[in-house]
């Protein structure tokens, strides 16, 4: 009916019952990326008193933005630029960048899969430290390769320190060891510990104060791949 697939949060539509016909604004959608969503779903959490879900929710809202970035810069926005060179290429004499997007996709994946807090952790420390530009699939194709040692390198403060964004470098450093992570293990292992409302409260302004800013710093605007191939965007 809306004839697009554009994420929409609010839109100016018209009426089909036929004796109406005009015309109104639907709203009320989230469009927001997936890791905010599960800071924003603790809200509800907190107030039905799932204290546990609440801590599981932010937990694995720095997973999941971890694992955004990584798609974002290995695999997005290089896919952006092979498909312009591709397109500019008269000759074609270039692999179809949307083949080699879904082999480094399942790379990645399988590289990845496994890892927790801490390794993807480390991967995008160390990744964001290494100011390596990233032009083409031949570049994130070795990022990938090399992606476990990346995993069990952790990044000391003084590294940090060094990094030329004192903003970025402040938030890197609150990663080191969220109390939130700290209590989802307590919450998930053999403890079956039960968080207080005070404890969820904390995790979750500690998530948005962390979480949040580094995707607005790092232009991560979400997990859909439409969104970083508008050439108005910033790569």
């Amino acid at each position: 009916d809306l004839k697009t697939d554009r994420l929409i949060s609010s839109l100016e539509v018209t009426c089909q019952n036929e004796s109406c016909g005009k015309p109104f604004r639907i709203v009320g959608d989230w469009i927001n990326p997936s890791y905010e969503m599960l800071i924003y779903d603790c809200y509800h959490l907190i107030q039905e008193k799932r204290y546990c879900y609440s801590i599981l929710n932010l937990a694995q809202s720095f997973e999941v933005f971890f694992s955004t970035y990584l798609r974002v810069e290995l695999l997005y926005k290089p896919f952006r630029r092979e498909r312009e060179a591709f397109h500019q290429d008269s000759n074609r004499d270039r692999s179809d960048p949307q083949i080699q997007f879904n082999a480094l996709s399942n790379l990645l994946f399988d590289k990845t899969k496994l890892y927790s807090y801490s390794k993807m952790r480390n991967i995008f420390v160390n990744l964001i430290l290494s100011r390596e530009t990233i032009p083409n699939f031949e570049t994130s194709e070795k990022i990938i390769s090399k992606i476990s040692s990346l995993a069990k390198s952790e990044v000391a403060d003084e590294e940090i320190d060094r990094f030329d964004s004192n903003r970025i470098g402040g938030l890197l450093k609150r990663l080191r060891e969220p109390n939130v992570i700290e209590l989802r293990n307590k919450v998930v292992h053999k403890y079956a510990y039960r968080p207080t409302l005070k404890e969820v409260e904390d995790s979750l302004a500690e998530t948005q104060d962390i979480v949040r800013p580094l995707g607005t710093l790092l232009l991560i605007y979400g997990d859909n791949i439409v969104q970083y191939l508008n050439s108005s965007l910033s790569i």
